[in-house]
């Protein structure tokens, strides 16, 4: 086990494996490690990471991650509203760095998209509910830290 499952835990093996070999994000890893110890200093369990990198949106740009609620929602908004005073949005003004929502898996072409929609905005067919989950993003204006030549670790 890595040492990082004391903490998160992944829903599918591909899931750890685009965690250790993805190319993240690094300011996501941060944001997500930072939620997963909080959700285990308040529910003494580790957090489960249940999407990473996806076809659509911002999981596609490697700046996301959707971690399970199912087994606190009535406390997922105050992880929720911790991770926003934490971590400032830093991109589209009204955005938030965690939001808690539910989501549609499209039957038809695999697209996340909200319950609120009847129907997929690709392709029209309907969706089944993934329920509902804390997705953490980090902001376009995010970027990978420059670190100088001669850092040494």
């Amino acid at each position: 086990m890595h040492e990082v499952e004391s903490y998160l835990r992944f829903k599918t093996t591909e899931l750890r494996d685009q965690w250790l070999n993805g190319n993240l994000s690094p300011a996501l890893k941060v944001k997500v490690l930072l939620a997963a110890w909080w959700h285990f200093q308040e529910f003494k369990q580790p957090a489960v990471i249940t999407s990473l990198i996806r076809d659509d949106g911002i999981h596609k740009e490697r700046r996301a991650a959707d971690l399970r609620t199912s087994h606190i929602s009535v406390f997922a908004h105050k992880w929720e509203a911790w991770l926003n005073s934490v971590f400032p949005y830093q991109g589209k003004a009204g955005c938030n760095t965690a939001l808690v929502h539910e989501v549609k898996k499209c039957i038809q072409c695999g697209k996340h998209f909200p319950v609120t929609k009847a129907r997929c905005p690709k392709c029209g067919a309907i969706g089944d509910k993934l329920g509902t989950h804390i997705h953490i993003q980090v902001g376009p204006k995010e970027g990978k830290p420059d670190t100088p030549a001669n850092y040494v670790v």
